[in-house]
C-alpha cells in the first residue's frame, strides 16, 4: 500500500504487558461458549471473566486485563527476545489456528509492536474521550441557559439589570469574588467547553487515526519475500504475454526464462526458481482465463515461462553444504552430488526447465573452466536432460575462451564441425579472435616482461 520496508532487527528486544492468563484465571481447559474453542493456558480474559485468544483482532484485545504491581505501582511488563522462541511459539500457534494464512516469527515480532501501538493509541483516545459526554452535555445546558438569559436581558430594563447579576466565587484563597453579569458568564463558560470539546475532538481523533493506520498496517504486511514473489510474478506474466504476442509471427514461441543465479541471491536455490516459475504461470493464467479459458490459459502459460537452470551456479551451494562431519569430504562430496541431481529430477518432474547453460566449477565460485575439468556432474546432468526431451541448451565459454566450446564438445562427444561457421569464418577465426571479440593480455610475463626496475607506467605503476 506505501512501499515503506519495516526492518525487523532480532537483536531489539519487545517488551508486552503482562495480561492475566485463563489459567491464571482458573478457565483453561475449558470450552468458551461463545466459540466452542478449547481455551489454552496463554489465552487471556476481558473484565468480565470471558476468555481472549490469542489470534483475536486487537480491538478485541483491549479488553485484555493488565496485572497490577502494587509494589512498583506500575502495570506489570515482560521482555520476548528471540533467543527465548517465544515468537517462534507464536507463530507455531497461529498457524495451527490459521493454516490458510501462515505467519512467519517475523511477522509475529511486528505483530506485537503493532498490536502495542494500536491499544496505545486506543488508550489515548480513552483518556482523552472519556470527559466528552459530560463536557457535551454541559455545553448544551449553557447553550439554553444562555439563551434563557438573553432572552431575560432584552426584556429588562437598563436599570432593573443589576438584579440578575451573580456573584461567581473565586477558586482560589485570598483572590476576591467577582460579580458578572450572566450572559457574559455563561458566555465564557460556554467558549471554554466548546475549546475543551475541540480539544477532545483533535486529541481523540487523531489517536483513532494512529491506531486505524497501524491497523491496517497490521493488516496489510507482508514479508519482503512474499511481497517480492507477487511483483516477480506479476512481471513474469506481463513480460510472458508480450512474448506471447510476439511469437504469432515466429515459427518457435518466445519464452520467457529466469535464471538460477548465486546462492546468495533469492532464486539461487532449485526449489525457489521453481516457485518463481509456478507462481508466473499462475499470475499469467489470471490475465489469460477469462479470455481463453482455464486449459488454453494453463497451456500457454508452460509455453511462454520456463526456467533456465545454470549448472554452474546450482553447483557452487557446495560451500554452503554441511554435510556428514563422520564422513570424508570425498564422501559429503558425494552426497551433495546425489542432492544436486534430485533437485534437477525435481525441477524436470515439475516441468518448469527450458534453457540450459552448462558450466564448470569447483564447488566455490563460478569459475566456466572448461566442462569435464571441473567436479559439477555435468554428464549426469545431461542424461536426464536429454531423457526429458529438452534441446535448449548452450555451453558457456570459460569467460571468453574458445576452449570452452572444444571442452563441451569433447565431454558430450561432439565434432567440431558442428559450429555454426558463417560466411567469411573459419576455423583460425574462432581460434585466435574469441568469436570475434579479441581483446589485449591484462599482464605480461617472462622475458617479454619489462624489468620493473627501469621501466614504469607513466601514473608510476609497477608492471605485474
Amino acid at each position: 500500500r506505501t512501499g515503506e520496508i519495516i526492518p525487523i532487527r532480532k537483536s531489539q528486544d519487545v517488551y508486552e504487558p503482562v495480561y492475566k492468563s485463563a489459567k491464571e484465571m482458573g478457565i483453561a481447559g475449558q470450552k468458551d461458549p461463545r466459540t466452542g474453542r478449547i481455551i489454552k493456558d496463554d489465552d487471556w480474559i476481558d473484565m468480565r471473566g470471558n476468555a481472549l485468544f490469542r489470534d483475536d483482532p486487537p480491538e478485541k484485545l483491549f479488553e485484555r486485563v493488565p496485572v497490577w504491581d502494587p509494589e512498583k505501582n506500575n502495570f506489570s511488563t515482560v521482555k520476548r527476545t528471540w533467543e527465548s522462541g517465544y515468537f517462534n511459539k507464536r507463530a507455531k500457534d497461529w498457524n495451527e489456528l490459521h493454516p490458510e494464512n501462515p505467519k512467519t516469527p517475523e511477522e509475529m515480532f511486528l505483530r506485537i509492536q503493532l498490536e502495542n501501538q494500536i491499544l496505545q493509541a486506543k488508550g489515548a483516545s480513552l483518556f482523552h474521550g472519556r470527559y466528552y459526554e459530560e463536557s457535551r452535555k454541559l455545553r448544551d445546558k449553557l447553550l439554553k441557559t444562555l439563551e434563557y438569559y438573553e432572552k431575560l436581558e432584552e426584556n429588562l430594563p437598563e436599570e432593573e439589570k443589576w438584579k440578575i447579576k451573580q456573584t461567581i466565587r473565586a477558586q482560589a484563597y485570598f483572590v476576591p469574588d467577582e460579580v458578572k453579569d450572566p450572559v457574559e458568564y455563561l458566555r465564557d463558560r460556554l467558549v471554554q467547553e466548546e475549546n475543551q470539546m475541540r480539544y477532545i475532538h483533535e486529541a481523540s481523533a487523531a489517536a483513532d487515526v494512529q491506531a486505524s493506520q497501524a491497523q491496517e498496517t497490521l493488516n496489510r504486511v507482508k514479508t519482503i519475500r512474499d511481497y517480492a514473489i507477487d511483483k516477480s510474478a506479476d512481471t513474469l506474466a506481463r513480460a510472458a504475454v508480450y512474448a506471447m504476442e510476439k511469437s504469432k509471427k515466429l515459427k518457435e514461441p518466445l519464452y520467457i526464462a529466469p535464471e538460477n543465479y548465486f546462492p546468495e541471491t533469492w532464486g539461487g536455490h532449485p526449489g525457489e526458481l521453481k516457485e518463481l516459475i509456478l507462481k508466473g504461470r499462475e499470475k499469467m493464467m489470471e490475465l489469460l482465463q477469462s479470455k481463453v479459458g482455464k486449459e488454453e490459459a494453463e497451456e500457454l502459460s508452460k509455453r511462454h515461462i520456463k526456467g533456465t537452470f545454470d549448472t554452474g551456479h546450482a553447483f557452487t551451494w557446495w560451500k554452503y553444504y554441511e554435510g556428514n562431519p563422520k564422513k570424508s569430504i570425498e564422501q559429503n562430496m558425494d552426497d551433495f552430488k546425489k542432492w544436486y541431481l534430485n533437485q534437477v529430477d525435481d525441477l524436470v518432474a515439475a516441468g518448469v526447465v527450458g534453457h540450459i547453460h552448462v558450466s564448470d566449477n569447483f564447488g566455490w565460485e563460478d569459475e566456466h573452466v572448461v566442462p569435464g575439468e571441473g567436479i559439477a556432474p555435468i554428464k549426469e546432468f545431461m542424461e536426464r536432460i536429454k531423457k526429458a526431451g529438452i534441446k535448449d541448451v548452450i555451453v558457456e565459454p570459460a569467460h571468453r575462451d574458445w576452449r570452452a566450446m572444444l571442452g563441451g564438445w569433447k565431454t558430450f562427444g561432439g565434432s567440431i564441425y558442428g559450429l555454426p561457421v558463417g560466411r567469411r569464418e573459419n576455423w583460425a577465426d574462432v581460434e585466435h579472435s574469441y568469436f570475434g571479440q579479441p581483446a589485449p593480455p591484462y599482464f605480461l610475463y617472462g622475458e617479454s616482461a619489462p624489468d620493473p626496475e627501469h621501466w614504469t607506467l607513466w601514473t608510476g605503476a609497477r608492471m605485474e
